[in-house]
């Protein structure tokens, strides 16, 4: 049972840091004033995915591995 507690809390801390960075992200974007386009285009992502980051969720991302041979 306790393996199962300290999941939770790893998961719990991972939603929090990741709606914290995502806070970080968003301010950091607004003070430089920025658009979310820009953004993207110089991280190298798309619009759907900066927007996703800020927001603290990572809905577009794809969460499958990919192997380069």
């Amino acid at each position: 049972m306790d393996n199962l507690d300290q999941n939770n809390d790893a998961l719990d801390l991972s939603a929090a840091m990741r709606t914290e960075l995502g806070m970080l992200l968003r301010q950091a974007r607004l003070n430089q004033k920025k658009e979310i386009g820009d953004v993207a285009k110089r991280l190298i992502l798309s619009p759907s995915q900066v927007l996703n980051l800020e927001a603290g969720t990572m809905d577009s991302f794809h969460h499958e591995r990919r192997y380069v041979h």
